[in-house]
């Protein structure tokens, strides 16, 4: 499902494509919390209790809402001081917007698109001097379950050259002048 959406160029956004990002968030957090599967403890493949990692997800989640950065209204709206380029509203702008690139590239793997995710918005913050959120039960507790994804090699490219939306992203890169989504 989450592939079907971002390989879909109708769902792009390149005016506000932290939208875009922001929906594939929410899609992946739909299908967590629709999961058959036990979630309220860790397996020996997946180390995180769902519940925690989708709860992990909504609260971030909520943070970008908050600052605008998605399709919905906030109800909690978040003061931006757009003058300082480390605000937080940056920190996760610019990664939504990279991300969100990635996700349009040809090859673009969902669960490495979140792989992405942490590096980023923890790089940001520590660059900006912003303290760090802290996700799962306690400092250091978070296993960043993508990574265990690629480690048992869930992780992989399905790749269908007779798949039409293939053919209606090249035509979406040529007529928008993107050539760069082309690759990795």
């Amino acid at each position: 499902m989450l592939t079907k959406y971002i390989k879909d160029p109708r769902n792009w956004n390149l005016e506000k494509k932290s939208v875009f990002y922001c929906d594939f968030v929410k899609l992946r957090l739909l299908c967590l919390r629709s999961m058959n599967c036990d979630r309220v403890r860790s397996t020996e493949e997946m180390p995180i209790i769902i519940d925690s990692w989708a709860d992990t997800i909504e609260s971030r989640l909520q943070v970008m809402i908050d600052y605008d950065l998605c399709s919905e209204q906030t109800r909690n709206p978040q003061v931006v001081d757009y003058e300082d380029d480390c605000d937080e509203y940056y920190v996760n702008k610019r990664c939504m917007d990279a991300l969100a690139e990635y996700l349009m590239s040809r090859y673009s793997l969902t669960c490495v698109a979140m792989m992405k995710a942490n590096p980023c918005f923890f790089g940001e913050r520590a660059r900006c001097g912003i303290p760090q959120p802290i996700l799962g039960d306690h400092p250091g507790s978070f296993v960043n379950p993508y990574t265990v994804i690629a480690e048992t090699g869930h992780c992989k490219l399905i790749y269908d050259e007779s798949d039409p939306r293939l053919e209606m992203q090249e035509n979406w890169r040529t007529a928008n002048s993107v050539d760069f989504f082309t690759y990795f």
